[in-house]
């Protein structure tokens, strides 16, 4: 088929669109700013589509809506949202690199909880490809198993208790098990990561590790006295903060007050949104996944931001 044939094809398809978010589509790719997932125009359309069907502005939807192989694909953060956009809310009860639990109550107060463990994502083989009749570990699972097993277990738990607030749409590590990423190369049978700048778009944050000999027992005085009083002041007690950072004692807290320091001004940004309303925006179990995720302040405002203006 000649050049020009495709060309004249792709343009009869364009006409076939919606023409105001045709213009959407191509100022926001023309604009650079997209995920490089989404190529054409035609992508562009379907996203803003789907987004519209569930509730969500455009730039939203360019943030947390995927294609893959020709399907639409919700991120976590998204995903958790429309969970909890219905009345349903979800708290972590198990976190590790083996195993994770995760207790759903929806709106009538029944609760179920969620389990997953690393042996059965194994045998699933959602943390595995094939190549060249290899098996290889995905890098994702290699570097975060803790985070991959925690997502996984928070999509499939929502796709069981409540499969109506996705409207049939697949979660995007879901999509990726259709259409395995080729992230690993193998070197006499080891499995050996590569750059995960390369690996696609929606793929989770690699964990942060804590500065050396910078955690809570070495913070001044006045440092540790100015996070009480921030905690006191968004209503959370001491077990209460506990919980939130994942420690039976903030001793236990091996994070610099520098790397802390987001957790602090989420608490105060847009107060009148609750602690667990931005974790719900945020996509997040505990308010330590700021921390963990290396989330700088203005990524977490600008998340919420987004939240509140696709939902209204």
């Amino acid at each position: 088929m000649s050049s020009l044939v495709k060309v004249q094809e792709q343009d009869q398809s364009l006409a076939t669109l919606p023409q105001d978010d045709l213009t959407i589509a191509r100022n926001a790719l023309a604009s650079g700013l997209l995920p490089e997932s989404i190529e054409t125009p035609q992508q562009a359309v379907l996203i803003i589509a789907k987004g519209r069907e569930i509730g969500i502005k455009p730039m939203a939807s360019f943030k947390h809506l995927y294609v893959i192989k020709n399907q639409v694909g919700m991120d976590s953060a998204l995903i958790t949202y429309l969970y909890m956009r219905r009345g349903h809310s979800l708290m972590p009860v198990e976190r590790s690199a083996t195993k994770c639990s995760i207790r759903f109550t929806n709106r009538n107060g029944a609760s179920y909880t969620h389990t997953l463990t690393l042996d059965e994502v194994t045998q699933a083989g959602w943390n595995q490809y094939t190549k060249d009749g290899k098996t290889v570990t995905k890098a994702q699972w290699l570097k975060m198993p803790e985070v991959m097993l925690y997502y996984r277990t928070l999509t499939t738990g929502i796709r069981m208790v409540d499969p109506g607030c996705l409207l049939g749409a697949m979660s995007d590590d879901e999509l990726m098990d259709v259409d395995p990423v080729d992230n690993a190369t193998t070197i006499e049978g080891e499995v050996t990561d590569i750059d995960m700048d390369e690996t696609p778009a929606g793929s989770e944050p690699t964990i942060q590790q804590p500065t050396p000999n910078a955690g809570f027992t070495t913070w001044p005085e006045p440092k540790k006295r100015m996070f009480w009083a921030k905690m006191s002041k968004a209503g959370l007690k001491e077990d209460a903060a506990h919980a939130e950072f994942g420690v039976a004692s903030m001793n236990n807290w091996l994070y610099s007050t520098d790397q802390t320091r987001p957790v602090l001004e989420v608490l105060e940004f847009s107060p009148d949104i609750t602690i667990d309303e931005k974790k719900r925006m945020l996509g997040i179990g505990a308010l330590r996944d700021i921390v963990r995720f290396g989330w700088t302040v203005e990524d977490c405002k600008a998340t919420i931001n987004d939240a509140i203006e696709a939902a209204k």
